[in-house]
């Protein structure tokens, strides 16, 4: 039953940024990657998957090793790295919005826009 709660929490929630869509996207950054098999990522045992090599996709972004994350221990974030290897394995695209990719942070939404 928790799980549920959990897995309806965070689809609640994933709708509601939809729902704000220019407030939500309005502060973020994005990178869109056309192949997201060129991406390189690292899983560690504090439950964060990082993706290293973002720079090489735009120099604008920082490059390796530990600055942007995707948190694996929320729903959420399971749900974003599941789109990221998804993308990677058919060689898709990939959209990563971040709120300042000058900082080190997580990704606040990973999908395909």
């Amino acid at each position: 039953m928790a799980r549920i709660t959990r897995i309806v929490t965070a689809a609640l929630f994933s709708l509601g940024l939809l729902a704000s869509g220019s407030t939500a996207h309005a502060a973020a950054e994005s990178l869109v990657v056309p192949d997201a098999s060129v991406l390189q990522y690292g899983a560690n045992n504090d439950a964060k998957v990082y993706i290293r090599n973002l720079n090489q996709v735009d120099g604008s972004w920082m490059g390796c090793c530990y600055n942007y994350w995707i948190d694996v221990s929320t729903d959420a974030g399971r749900a974003q790295f599941s789109a990221f290897l998804t993308a990677r394995a058919s060689h898709s695209r990939i959209v990563f919005f971040i709120a300042d990719k000058t900082a080190i942070s997580p990704f606040i939404m990973v999908g395909d826009f």
